[in-house]
């Protein structure tokens, strides 16, 4: 508790930014930098000296979401520059629409709550969670299925986070900011997520349930913990929703799935999904399990 006590203290020495501001630096070389974004994934800058302007752009969001809008390089303190700077993490992705996603998506889970099983989502601390659990409460909300299933959000830092995000919607979509305006309902004051900070509060929640649990990476933390005790379970399910950084767990197993469903592709091209034999019989194509292997991690109390 102490590590989040202290962690807690920085937020309140943090200075937030407006959604365009300029900001003069003093350093061996003098230049302004215009910041057009504060919200992790759509962050730019645009830093000036003369008539020299570079904008750096890394890992905008491309595409309208339901917390935030579609960024847009079509500012003009951002037109023409001298360097523009962007990375190419998705370059070469095939990204299914939103509406496709979220059948499957929603599909999935019901299905394996409907088995039994507990579903986990692996999720920042306070980024593309956000994006997430604005997504399932609506769909519990609308959905008939949501009395008998739970949601959870397992994350010490739950607080500070979601209160961040109530008092900045002028820097999300125009859809939440004018939800707010007219029904003076917060987006983030989920009706269906339960917040949890330990995993005793989250283990008084009964029956079966989705829990975003820290962190994304699974190398540590509550995910890592639900991980090593949910997998011995097979009706239990892990949704990645996004792919991990490399040399993680969590990338481990994005990239172990991803080869299988390449594998069964290759298979249902090559033989229709199944052989046939001499007889006529249908023989099912199988295939191998995948062994992963991890770091267990614990706390250990020290005394005297």
């Amino acid at each position: 508790m102490c590590l989040v006590v202290v962690i807690n203290s920085f937020f309140s020495v943090i200075s937030l930014i407006s959604l365009i501001s300029l900001i003069s630096l003093i350093s061996p070389l003098p230049c302004k930098l215009i910041t057009l974004a504060s919200i992790s994934k759509i962050t730019r800058w645009g830093i000036t000296k003369e008539t020299d302007r570079i904008v750096y752009a890394n890992r905008f969001n491309h595409r309208k979401e339901l917390h935030l809008p579609k960024c847009a390089l079509d500012d003009p303190k951002l037109l023409k520059p001298t360097l523009l700077i962007v990375d190419a993490y998705n370059a070469g992705v095939s990204v299914p629409t939103r509406s496709s996603n979220d059948t499957k998506l929603f599909d999935e889970v019901i299905a394996t709550l409907r088995g039994g099983g507990n579903i986990l989502i692996p999720v920042d601390s306070g980024s593309r969670v956000l994006e997430i659990c604005l997504a399932f409460d609506r769909y519990w909300e609308s959905s008939k299925k949501r009395g008998a299933y739970n949601l959870a959000l397992l994350s010490p830092l739950h607080q500070p986070m979601l209160e961040i995000a109530k008092q900045n919607l002028n820097y999300m979509s125009a859809e939440l900011t004018n939800q707010f305006t007219k029904d003076r309902s917060n987006p983030f004051q989920f009706n269906y997520v339960h917040q949890c900070s330990t995993e005793d509060e989250l283990n008084e929640i009964r029956g079966p349930k989705v829990v975003f649990a820290t962190t994304n990476t699974l190398e540590y933390g509550f995910g890592h913990s639900l991980f090593e005790n949910w997998c011995k379970n097979s009706k239990n399910v892990i949704i990645m929703t996004e792919r991990g950084c490399d040399n993680t767990l969590a990338s481990k197993l994005a990239n172990d799935a991803i080869q299988k469903q390449l594998n069964r592709n290759n298979d249902d091209n090559d033989n229709n999904g199944k052989k046939m034999g001499k007889n006529g019989a249908k023989n099912e194509i199988e295939h191998s399990n995948t062994t992963i292997t991890f770091t267990k991690r614990w706390k250990v109390d020290l005394e005297g």
